[in-house]
């Protein structure tokens, strides 16, 4: 169960999160290996109490991961993660006592640490419910307080998790309020507050700052929704909270996007908006904080999550796609073989492999609980018994079923692959092997049309005449790269390049007197930052924003030169 759903062609996502995914990734490697070693340790100490010593060396190891995901503001994992160093610390004290109940519970907790990891990285969400249990579970052998969920909400303030937002913002066409003049007052007051290096004393400029709280209050007379109330909170006596920061800027430029209900609001900026709202010292703070804590995912959805945290890990799947893979390559060769061979005995032998490798299959996606594929395949085993002078037309429906079954492997592994889901799937008759390919052929090429544009640009600032003609194919390069990153939905990397290819090409056209090193090099960071999302999705790396905004920056600074 994924944390998104398809709705008309786009993906709604349960939750919204300013959570910092990207440095979980980076650091998840390193912390995999410190559970793992933590494992060890633990199964060595239960097998022969004389290497206790080994319990200190985990001890200190988990208490710098319970560190780091706490700088990552993490908070439940980060405190899983000191309940774990502190348990194998009382261990270690007490290490005559044979205390079997807590070695289980710190094996149970590093099991549920590394699968949690994985799934906040998976499911680009945080849900406290998840870990809540075995915290308390190992806080009671430490005889340290429960710790309740409203607890571990309260102590994040900065990163934030937003129930299925869309249900907590309504549009202001759902709430019959024209946006014209409503947005033209935010506007105005947005201007101030973007620009402001200090808290404004000009009454026109505070005038303006009061309309755009007034166009604020206008809407959120009308909802009772999370979005309005935290917009109105971090608008209100906004000249006390100037100037702002990038974060709190952003927040509210979203704001503004959404009197116009430009994107879907399954944004980051939601909860960074939020955030914004709780710090601020107003009569309407505590009303959003109190909003946020209430606000949840439903038993339905946090069943699946659990589901999924305790089924079965990327390792179990990818072998379990790896073993689907080989069987079908195998009814494929059976099928071929078949449809070649002309001997009546070849061909029964032929047919009795595909029937019992069909059988098997189809018992293995049914254990997997994936019953509309295993009855596919219960009905293929049917007609192929029935073969006797096979049509073209009974090699493909065959063939089409294991094309589908082939597309449900291949989702069961990407479901447990953090980042590796990242284009929805329209057609269920697309085989998914043959897209993987040509999203990977498109990634490889455009990477390596983005280093010829870099080579393009050596070879002109080498050449002591600084020949154009070693230019003149970037402008049409940077236009299919940016057909590549529409295909590849990275929107703001195609909108990046389609506004920076007709100012290379005037550029060009002015010859040597328009381009200068400046400008080549502002250029460049436009290209950097899309190979930096090219390559997230050649690795399934969660990527952040700032790479875009960087190439936004010096799109701007470029034709500002």
């Amino acid at each position: 169960m994924s944390n998104t759903l398809q709705k008309n062609g786009r993906l709604m996502k349960t939750t919204a999160t300013n959570f910092d995914l990207p440095s979980l990734y980076l650091l998840h490697n390193e912390i995999k290996v410190t559970l793992q070693n933590a494992e060890t340790h633990l199964s060595e100490f239960n097998d022969d109490s004389n290497q206790a010593l080994l319990l200190l060396d985990s001890t200190t190891a988990l208490a710098q991961v319970s560190n780091v995901l706490d700088l990552l503001f993490l908070k439940g994992a980060s405190l899983l993660a000191l309940a774990l160093s502190e348990g194998f610390q009382h261990l270690y004290d007490h290490q005559q006592q044979n205390n079997h109940e807590l070695i289980m519970d710190i094996s149970e907790g590093i099991m549920i640490l590394n699968r949690y990891i994985e799934f906040v990285l998976l499911k680009e969400t945080v849900e406290y419910s998840l870990i809540l249990p075995i915290i308390n579970q190992l806080h009671r052998h430490l005889a340290k307080p429960e710790v309740t969920a409203t607890e571990l909400i309260l102590t994040q303030n900065r990163s934030l998790v937003i129930s299925n937002p869309e249900k907590n913002y309504q549009s202001l066409m759902q709430l019959g309020i024209s946006n014209v003049k409503l947005t033209d007052a935010y506007r105005a007051g947005l201007l101030v507050a973007l620009t402001a290096k200090q808290k404004p004393i000009n009454e026109i400029d505070l005038q303006k700052l009061r309309v755009m709280q007034a166009s604020c209050e206008a809407v959120a007379s009308r909802s009772d929704s999370l979005f309005w109330l935290a917009t109105v909170t971090a608008v209100s006596d906004l000249a006390d909270a100037l100037p702002l920061t990038d974060v709190q800027k952003r927040a509210l430029i979203f704001v503004e996007q959404q009197f116009n209900n430009y994107l879907p609001v399954n944004d980051a900026r939601f909860a960074d908006l939020v955030s914004f709202a709780c710090q601020r010292h107003n009569d309407l703070s505590q009303k959003v904080q109190q909003k946020y804590i209430e606000n949840r995912l439903d038993e339905t959805q946090v069943q699946a999550m659990k589901r999924f945290l305790f089924g079965p890990n990327r390792e179990v799947t990818d072998t379990v796609h790896q073993l689907i893979q080989e069987e079908i390559d195998e009814i494929k060769k059976s099928c071929d073989s078949y449809g070649r061979q002309d001997t009546l005995p070849t061909n029964i032998d032929e047919r009795q492999s595909m029937l019992e490798r069909l059988n098997n299959l189809s018992l293995v996606f049914k254990t997997l609980n994936l019953k509309d594929i295993s009855d596919i395949l219960a009905n293929q085993v049917a007609l192929v018994k029935n073969w006797t002078e096979p049509t073209p037309e009974d090699f493909d429906s065959l063939l089409n079923s294991l094309m589908l079954a082939e597309n449900s492997a291949i989702f069961l592994a990407k479901s447990h692959t953090p980042g590796a889901i990242t284009l929805p799937l329209c057609n269920q008759n697309i085989s998914l092997h043959q897209l993987d390919s040509a999203y990977a052929t498109l990634i490889r090429e455009s990477r390596s049309s983005i280093a010829n544009i870099e080579s393009a640009f050596n070879d002109y600032l080498a050449d002591e005449h600084h020949d154009i003609m070693n230019l003149v194919n970037v402008p049409e390069m940077i236009r299919n790269i940016a057909g590549a990153c529409l295909f590849l939905d990275l929107p703001q990397s195609h909108q990046l390049l389609k506004r920076t290819s007709p100012y290379v090409d005037m550029l060009i056209s002015h010859g040597n007197q328009g381009i200068s090193e400046t400008h080549l090099a502002k250029i460049a960071d436009i290209l950097m930052a899309v190979d930096y999302y090219l390559e997230s999705l050649e690795t399934n790396k969660p990527a952040g924003l700032q790479a875009i905004k960087m190439g936004q920056k010096s799109l701007q600074q470029l034709m500002a030169a």
